[in-house]
């Protein structure tokens, strides 16, 4: 659902620049051991301004870091739309943009944890681990005659870690431990 970026995720966090508005939410507020989730960034970009879509220009593209995590396993490369292409005449030059409104997806993969972990909070989601991503999105926009200075957005997920189910599953159907 995500991928077909209609409206904003439910419960984003709301971020404001003079240049665009951010809203930005994790896919699922309360993950598994080993799962894969996605956190969802959507731009408005203020009329009249482009950012740069990452490729081989010379331009600043719009870049995702994650800090890292001890739950976290992986962060894939994020998921940019297709962008546009912008033509930029006084130079001559054609490069890929994104304008108005658009998504960028970031997957997460949380580390799998050893079976036994918080058995006890299995039912009490009030209790599970909190975990909160942070990161930084970098930026520069465009217009059609001033390019802005760049810039950094902090970012900030919160998230809650489930326990594996080690009651209800039986040991010969348990994925192992990576270790």
């Amino acid at each position: 659902m995500l991928l077909s970026a209609g409206a904003p995720v439910s419960g984003a966090v709301v971020q404001e620049t003079p240049y665009f508005t951010l809203r930005s939410a994790p896919s699922n507020r309360i993950v598994g051991p080993g799962q894969r989730f996605t956190l969802a960034l959507d731009f408005d970009l203020r009329d009249g301004l482009h950012a740069y879509a990452p490729g081989a220009h010379a331009y600043r593209p719009l870049t995702v870091r994650l800090d890292a995590h001890q739950r976290v396993a992986s962060v894939p490369a994020a998921v940019f739309p297709e962008p546009k292409s912008y033509v930029f005449k006084p130079l001559k030059e054609t490069v890929p943009t994104y304008q108005g409104r658009f998504r960028v997806l970031q997957d997460v993969v949380m580390k799998d944890v050893a079976v036994g972990w918080a058995q006890e909070f299995l039912d009490a989601p009030d209790r599970y681990e909190p975990v909160v991503l942070t990161g930084t999105l970098e930026y520069q926009l465009c217009s059609d005659t001033i390019c802005y200075p760049p810039g950094q957005l902090p970012l900030r997920f919160e998230l809650k870690l489930r326990p594996k189910d080690e009651v209800r599953a039986r040991p010969e159907l348990r994925r192992p431990v990576a270790r």
